[in-house]
């Protein structure tokens, strides 16, 4: 489920990076938006994790363009059985393996860090204050 959850977030990082032009955010927004993008790619890559040249081809392979939606949970596993599809995943296949086995601590850290402080960025852009980490504390899921 990570693996995909991750695939997607590759997909809309992608997106958002196309649609950079057309946001509107103030000067100071727009270079702290592109700051907290990169950390998050870079945090991926940490000891060889997932590639940054991959991950955007990652994203683009979540994309089903004749209907402009991201592949169901069931498609992206039916894929995954696909040999010649699946090893563009298997540098994130292998990134959370090393995760779950609590390798790579640093990189975990480093990408939890850069993930909480971009979706922090984007509820205070969208107007949503706090919502995000209200919803970690009721779920009992605030980042480390």
């Amino acid at each position: 489920m990570l693996v995909n959850l991750t695939a997607c977030l590759f997909a809309q990082l992608k997106k958002v990076r196309e649609d950079f032009p057309y946001l509107r955010l103030s000067a100071a927004d727009d270079t702290e938006l592109a700051a907290l993008l990169l950390r998050v790619q870079r945090g991926f890559l940490v000891d060889h994790g997932v590639y940054y040249v991959t991950q955007p081809s990652i994203g683009e392979s979540m994309w089903v363009r004749d209907e402009e939606r991201l592949l169901t949970y069931r498609e992206f596993c039916e894929r995954l059985q696909d040999p010649s599809w699946r090893v563009w995943t298997d540098r994130l296949i292998r990134l959370h393996i090393e995760s779950a086995h609590r390798d790579k601590r640093e990189r975990t850290q480093l990408l939890l860090t850069a993930l909480a402080q971009l979706t922090e960025f984007l509820d205070g852009c969208v107007g949503g204050g706090h919502s995000i980490e209200s919803r970690q504390q009721a779920e009992g899921t605030e980042p480390g």
